[in-house]
């Protein structure tokens, strides 16, 4: 009998189209511009306008805007991640992240 995956998320997500920023202090990477694909309380998936060399373990810090619109990331929406996986397509890099404190999320109207 074949065996049947299971959901490994604990966490709803929600698909969003939001702007990013992720910064690397191991790797040096400063801010590097993106968009979000989904999030949850647990984590996101995210990609990033150019590939950079973040691996599985890398810590980063996310500033998730909140609307599609939202021009500037304010403090109070970075947050910690790990990165989970890391795929490169082409000239961009998607990145799983794991947020190192599970966040309240709220739709934005």
């Amino acid at each position: 009998m074949p065996e049947v995956a299971t959901e490994r998320r604990a966490d709803r997500r929600i698909r969003t189209a939001c702007p990013v920023k992720l910064r690397c202090d191991r790797t040096g990477v400063r801010y590097i511009a993106g968009w979000s694909r989904d999030v949850s309380a647990g984590g996101t998936l995210i990609e990033l306008a150019s590939s950079v060399s973040l691996k599985p373990g890398d810590r980063v810090s996310l500033g998730l805007a909140l609307t599609p619109r939202q021009a500037l990331i304010r403090s109070g929406q970075v947050v910690e991640a790990v990165v989970v996986r890391s795929l490169r397509h082409e000239a961009r890099q998607h990145l799983a992240l794991r947020f190192t404190q599970r966040q309240r999320l709220a739709r934005a109207g």
